[in-house]
């Protein structure tokens, strides 16, 4: 029997990986479908990969998949859902397995692009351990898991994709016996069969709380346990470089939107983060509970063969006295045990808001000190240091994650807090009320009552569990000092949060120089800067500022915005962190996250940067604890060298003729996208009808609405599922339209200015990464597919009037990418990816012909009609399918 796989010729692992997967898929459809249904999927992936080379093939099956019934449908696109959930899988289980060999064959080396490799340059570089120690103390990034509706997956697909890539990973080992491997092969099968069971989408719409609970997934599973081996990564490069540095760490911090994020989401409400706020703790007291508990056994020295330190002696007399009904003096001949016990103890009542409870992570924390202050002295010190490593892994942790796990940021619309200030003295005023509504601003007592919840946070958790408020739409200073004010109101937050301006649209980001200088004017601010150390935190809006103007022209005006940014701090003896909002898809800031660092404008980084983790990205980010550990390294390692480079002197500046093309290239870029997306009066019906829009808007992937308030349009629709329809649909123009308008117009024939355009390629971080990430999404398009879609506007003139608008600028854009990159196809330069996309296309196509066909019938089909339920779950299948194979939502 066939089975569902693409032509591969080597027999990589991952090859290997990929067939075995392919064959038990294969088998388990036959064998709960049967073979009919079987050869029907096989019969449309041969179709498909014909339709690639020929039109008349690519017309035979768009009459096929025409002619399918309900059943049919679904069961293809199950089948190839499927599919690319397991080759995703393979793929990562890949990154692992190619790691760990890579490492193996270079022995003590450091791998590239990782923390020991950054220091082990500096050691080349001449630095001395004082000038590396002052750089890593500086040195801070942070990670911001957010809210925005983007993982198309369930949390339930995620936890079986998890267990399949731990029994692939039982199979990569090379001392398996014939009879474990079959039983493994086995437990695959079954594994495989039970998620051809499952529902791959959502049968209603996500909770709030649900996103929090997904979230959290990836800090419980994978994060947890993965920093502080970053941490200990880290200490053993520098024993190995400077054993005489021992620089404080952490150098990464963990954040999270989710139940705080309340820009335009009515859902999140004071309650919802409140309740956020305790689930957090919830969990991560309970990982610190179960590995005291876990620690407990080993810990079995008696005082009869062992000494402990007079500090442990008095802990644990405190905890006698503390805990008296407790009996912990079970183990009082072996104090370890009878500490740990205690602590457990403690752990539990802190879940449990007991009168046994710890008050602060710190008091846990000086508990593990006084475990390891003992440990680490009298006979038999040297040798039991090694049994302290887990007591040592867990005060990594706690110090890591505190007793919150990771620090809750709340955002809101700046409409909703003038709304709340105007309102004070009675009714809002009209021009208020049509602000609110734009905004979707939730009751007035209710923004209030969100300070009321951040200042019970900061008195229950601590100020470091809800540290930043960002005032969305940000356009003037006064923004900014409204949220100040309805701090003071509240009492008890004084200086105690950062408030973080937001810059979204082109023009926000034109004026947000001038916006942050007349803040930095204002005396209470100053004060409260004052209050903060002196740091002012920034956060650049990529998707929205993409969807405005295009992507070269927000590319420009965000590095531009962040150069004059950090001139005006500057001045103002401010120091500037910059909080990059960038999405997983080119359109909305996506690419590969350490590029994106060296393409940063000199002088912006200052070691300390923080980055949005969205929705999709975080299963091929943090999927499991090796993957995730080799992205932060790459983070790291890039802020390392860029700061290192400034701290040298060895920071170019971008070539002279760079910024005077850049202005032009985007000037021409934004006209040419403005003129298509806002003035082509056709564009918007072709946008609604040629995209799955309407299906995005039902499809149950998150828990915020898709447009803004009462907002109608394009300039309504968010920048997600904007994305996000363009991704489905195969024609990624986020990621490229206007680009090669704004090229093409700017060489307009000169062999001279294309020379000018390939060395800035070649010298520049940031023109190299723009042009790369464009290729991307131009690689990632097919005109051809997006054909199909186009054929669903009714209206020929709408049709006429605005696809060959889009193929015309796709052409041009490839044509300028290619020419500047000196390059015969797109991705030359990146054969691993261009390898990759050619294998998934053949099986991304049969989605895209099919949901072309399931728009078609929901939107004929009547209102009332019984069949358009049944159509409407197939095409949220299909959603998650394509996004499956592109692996990208918005």
């Amino acid at each position: 029997m066939s089975a569902l796989l693409p032509t591969i010729s080597h027999r990589s692992p991952i090859s290997q990986n990929v067939r075995l997967l392919g064959e038990t898929l294969g088998q388990a459809i036959s064998e709960l479908h049967g073979e009919e249904a079987f050869e029907l999927i096989e019969d449309i992936r041969q179709k498909a990969r014909s339709a690639r080379t020929d039109p008349a093939a690519a017309d035979d099956l768009a009459r096929r998949s025409a002619s399918l019934g309900a059943r049919e449908i679904w069961d293809i696109l199950r089948a190839f859902t499927l599919w690319f959930q397991l080759v995703n899988c393979a793929e990562q289980r890949e990154i692992v397995r190619s790691t760990r060999e890579h490492q193996r064959l270079i022995g003590d080396h450091p791998l590239p692009d990782t923390v020991a490799s950054a220091i082990g340059s500096l050691k080349v570089r001449g630095w001395t351990g004082e000038e590396v120690a002052r750089l890593l103390e500086r040195l801070r990034v942070t990670l911001v898991f957010t809210a925005h509706p983007t993982e198309a997956r369930r949390r339930t697909v995620l936890e079986g994709m998890t267990a399949i890539s731990r029994t692939l990973e039982t199979l990569e080992r090379p001392d398996l016996l014939i009879g474990e491997r079959a039983a493994t092969i086995e437990d695959l099968r079954r594994r495989v069969t039970i998620l051809c069971q499952t529902d791959m989408v959502r049968t209603i719409q996500p909770t709030v709380m649900d996103e929090v609970s997904q979230g959290l997934y990836f800090l419980e599973t994978v994060l947890f346990d993965a920093l502080p081996v970053l941490l200990e990564n880290t200490r053993r490069a520098l024993r190995r470089y400077y054993p005489d540095t021992t620089p404080t760490l952490p150098l990464v911090h963990l954040h999270s939107w989710r139940g705080g994020d309340r820009d335009g989401n009515p859902f999140v409400t004071a309650d919802v983060t409140r309740r956020t706020l305790q689930l957090h703790q919830q969990k991560v007291l309970a990982r610190y509970e179960a590995a005291v508990r876990a620690i407990i056994p080993f810990m079995s020295q008696s005082l009869t063969f062992a000494e402990i330190t007079p500090g442990l002696r008095a802990s644990l007399t405190r905890d006698r006295i503390r805990c008296k009904a407790f009996d912990g003096r079970r183990r009082d001949s072996e104090p370890y045990r009878e500490k740990l016990t205690y602590m457990a103890h403690r752990l539990r009542h802190t879940q449990e808001a007991g009168e046994d409870a710890y008050e602060r992570a710190e008091e846990f924390i000086a508990d593990l000190d006084d475990i390891v202050s003992s440990l680490s002295s009298g006979p038999g010190a040297q040798t039991i240091s090694a049994a302290d490593g887990e007591i040592g892994l867990l005060r990594r942790q706690a110090e890591l994650f505190g007793f919150y796990f990771a620090p809750l940021e709340i955002r809101q619309d700046a409409a909703c807090h003038r709304a709340v200030l105007d309102s004070s003295g009675g009714e809002p005023s009209a021009g208020t009320r049509e602000a609110l509504a734009v905004a979707d601003c939730p009751d007035l007592a209710e923004v209030r009552e969100t300070f009321n919840v951040v200042r019970e946070a900061h008195h229950r958790y601590g100020p470091r569990a809800v540290p930043t408020y960002i005032v969305s739409m940000t356009s003037r200073p006064q923004d900014v000092l409204d949220v100040l004010r309805l701090m003071d109101a509240a009492g008890g937050l004084e200086g105690a949060m950062d408030l973080v301006p937001l810059f979204e649209s082109i023009d926000a980001l034109r004026s947000a120089p001038d916006t942050l200088d007349g803040l930095f004017a204002s005396e209470d601010y100053r004060r409260h800067l004052q209050a903060r150390g002196m740091v002012q935190e920034v956060m650049l809006g990529y998707s929205d500022s993409n969807k405005d103007g295009g992507y070269l022209t927000s590319s420009w005006w965000l590095y531009r915005a962040q150069e004059d940014l950090a001139a005006v701090a500057r001045r103002r003896g401010v120091r500037l962190r910059f909080f990059h909002g960038r999405g997983g898809s080119i359109g909305r800031g996506g690419g590969p996250t350490h590029q994106a660092i060296l393409a940063q404008p000199p002088g912006t980084v200052n070691g300390d940067m923080k980055i949005t983790e969205q929705g999709e990205v975080l299963y091929y980010k943090f999927s499991e604890p090796a993957i995730a550990l080799r992205y932060l390294e790459q983070v790291l390692h890039a802020i390392i060298m860029v700061e290192a480079d400034r701290s040298g002197q060895r920071t170019a500046e971008p070539p002279a003729i760079g910024r005077e093309a850049m202005g032009q290239i985007a000037d021409y870029a934004f006209h040419h996208y403005r003129a298509v997306v806002y003035d082509l009066p056709a564009f918007e019906t072709f946008f609604r009808e040629a995209t799955p829009i309407d299906a995005l808007s039902r499809h149950n992937i998150g828990s915020r609405p898709a447009s803004r308030g009462e907002l109608r349009g394009i300039g309504g629709l968010r920048a997600i599922p904007w994305v996000f329809a363009w991704t489905q649909c195969r024609m990624l123009i986020p990621g490229w339209l206007g680009l090669g308008t704004g090229i093409m117009t700017y060489a307009a024939g000169s062999s001279a200015r294309l020379a000018e355009l390939r060395q800035l390629y070649a010298e520049w971080p940031f023109f190299a990464s723009v042009i790369d990430n464009a290729e991307v999404a131009l690689a990632k398009s097919d005109i051809g597919i997006a054909r199909r879609y186009a054929s669903l506007v009714r209206d020929r003139v709408i049709r006429a009037a605005v696809f060959p608008l889009l193929t015309d600028e796709y052409n041009r854009t490839v044509e300028a990418v290619l020419s500047i990159t000196d390059s015969r196809e797109l991705l030359d330069r990146q054969p691993d990816l261009q390898r990759s996309l050619r294998l998934r296309a053949p099986y991304i196509d049969p989605l895209n012909y099919l949901q072309v066909e399931l728009l078609r019938r929901h939107r004929n089909a009547p209102a009332d009609s019984p069949d358009r339920h049944e159509t409407d779950a197939a095409l949220q299948l299909s959603i998650n399918g394509i996004a499956a194979g592109m692996r990208n939502t918005g």
